[in-house]
């Protein structure tokens, strides 16, 4: 069996769009908040993204996937934190508040792969 990459199956590079523009999304509404709090705001997302793409790329590369995510929008939050902070700015609530809508519909739309 070969191997093919995500982005060159049908529906592959809009699913990889559409979950770079989730990351985005949620790392910043995540930011400021603990990092145990995002961690358990994660987990159901991760478990939901995984369950969604096992039918599709098998249980393995699906935890993988989902693992890769949640990380990404950790590792994404930590970086505007540390902008903000060498900066001395802020990320202002009303940007949050419309980046949270933003979020929940990129998350809605990364479950497939079509």
């Amino acid at each position: 069996m070969s191997k093919v990459l995500l982005k060159d199956i049908a529906g592959g590079q809009r699913f990889i769009e559409r979950c770079a523009d989730a990351v985005r999304d949620l790392s910043l509404f995540f930011v400021g908040a603990p990092d145990a709090e995002i961690t358990a705001a994660l987990d159901q997302t991760r478990a939901n993204l995984e369950a969604d793409l096992t039918e599709t790329v098998g249980g393995e590369v699906a935890a993988q996937i989902a693992e890769a995510f949640t990380k990404a929008v950790i590792g994404r939050k930590h970086e505007l934190e540390a902008t903000a902070g060498k900066s001395g700015q802020s990320v202002s609530e009303d940007h949050l508040a419309s980046t949270a809508q933003a979020a929940r519909i990129g998350l809605s739309a990364v479950g497939s792969v079509a």
